[in-house]
């Protein structure tokens, strides 16, 4: 269905990463299947996979980068897992104002379990659309 486009592999989770190629396999996702997904396809909002949580994780990798995994010169370093969301709870509880993740709702953080889960629900059900 879409041959050559994601670099996702739905049995190796490190290559989930935050970047243009899973947040439009999960915006995919969420418009095939919008009663499956919590990522709501029309809400950027909901979607914080994107440009708030990276841009969060990546500014905490350049402030701090002797405490961050993330190499913020290397993009494919970022991924959507347990170094990545630590990283953006400490940049949200130290700078609370800045980030649009609150560090005591994990809700907000949708960079986990519910991106996570649509990403590698959509490689597994669609193995032959990723490269």
């Amino acid at each position: 269905m879409f041959p050559g486009r994601s670099r996702v592999r739905s049995n190796v989770p490190e290559t989930f990463s935050c970047t243009l190629e899973c947040s439009r396999d999960v915006l995919v996702y969420a418009r095939m299947f919008p009663r499956r997904s919590p990522v709501r396809s029309n809400v950027p909002g909901t979607f914080s996979c994107s440009l708030e949580c990276s841009r969060d994780v990546l500014v905490f990798a350049r402030m701090f980068p002797e405490r961050s995994r993330v190499r913020s010169n290397v993009p494919e370093t970022f991924s959507c897992t347990l170094e990545c969301s630590r990283d953006v709870l400490l940049y949200a509880r130290m700078f609370p104002r800045r980030s649009p993740v609150r560090s005591n709702v994990p809700e907000t953080f949708s960079c986990t379990l519910e991106c996570s889960r649509d990403v590698l629900l959509y490689a597994r059900m669609f193995p032959d659309c990723f490269c």
